[in-house]
């Protein structure tokens, strides 16, 4: 796993439509924006300025080509494999 120590990790659960829940952490895993539950580009309109994204997530892989194009010249990655699937196992293993 990368160093994270000055990202902020952004989860973000497809809900299908273009909805998804995203979830904004700072690097010491400290909720650093309200939940959001929305369509997929206000939701990436309310992290916009901030910078040095971790995606994690279903929703950040089947709206990855949006976040690239919404976030723009911003340091973005994303997590690979199965710490996209919303489980307590790969939860965990985020943090490992």
């Amino acid at each position: 796993m990368q160093n994270v120590d000055n990202d902020n990790i952004i989860s973000v659960i497809d809900a299908r439509n273009e909805e998804v829940y995203l979830g904004a952490f700072d690097s010491n895993h400290k909720l650093i924006l309200d939940y959001i539950a929305d369509n997929i580009n206000i939701a990436l309109d309310k992290i916009k300025d901030l910078d040095n994204f971790i995606f994690i997530g279903d929703g950040s892989i089947v709206n990855k080509e949006k976040i690239k194009e919404k976030l723009q010249g911003k340091s973005i990655r994303f997590i690979d494999g199965n710490l996209n699937n919303q489980n307590a196992v790969s939860v965990r293993n985020m943090w490992l």
